[in-house]
């Protein structure tokens, strides 16, 4: 746990001063989310918020899937916290749709990985799922059945609502 304030860290080892020297690879995951954190709590830098969100969820996936319940259950994370959060997963989901908008084409398992993160974002689990529209009861009659004038015609009705199976479950926590 880093239990350091940033202030006391030397300067070339800064997050942001880290960042503007190096670039944004040379940060760790930790330092990366402490930049837009930007404060900590009293007894708790940010540093230390930064790693305890980052545990809480897994990592990035599952901090940047989290609904808004979930980040306001962690203590240290305000509104103002949690908006910027939401910001860099917006902006994080339009730049994966401008990318697949401008190549959309599927030529690699990273390519299916990203349209399944921008298609079905936060859920945990996905059914793709097949679903029928019984056929038409034929019984044996001796003439030809009129439909009453007032209900419609067999054809103009909706299709019947049935209960699904799911062809293929899967489970989307491996994915990201």
């Amino acid at each position: 746990m880093h239990t350091m304030s940033i202030k006391s860290l030397p300067a070339a080892a800064r997050p942001r001063e880290k960042l503007l020297a190096l670039g944004p690879q040379a940060l760790a995951d930790v330092e990366l989310l402490a930049l837009l954190l930007r404060t900590g709590l009293p007894g708790q830098g940010v540093m230390a918020l930064a790693e305890s969100v980052l545990k809480s969820f897994d990592g990035w996936a599952g901090l940047l899937n989290a609904d808004a319940s979930a980040l306001q259950r962690i203590k240290g994370l305000g509104p103002a916290k949690r908006a910027e959060l939401a910001a860099v997963m917006e902006m994080a989901r339009r730049a994966l749709e401008q990318r697949l908008a401008d190549a959309p084409v599927f030529d690699s398992p990273a390519a299916v990985k990203q349209f399944v993160a921008l298609a079905i974002g936060a859920l945990s689990q996905f059914a793709l799922a097949q679903t029928t529209t019984p056929a038409p009861q034929t019984t044996p009659q001796t003439k030809p059945a009129t439909p009453p004038a007032t209900s419609p015609a067999r054809n103009d009705r909706p299709p019947t609502i049935t209960p699904h199976r799911p062809l293929v479950m899967i489970h989307l926590s491996f994915l990201f």
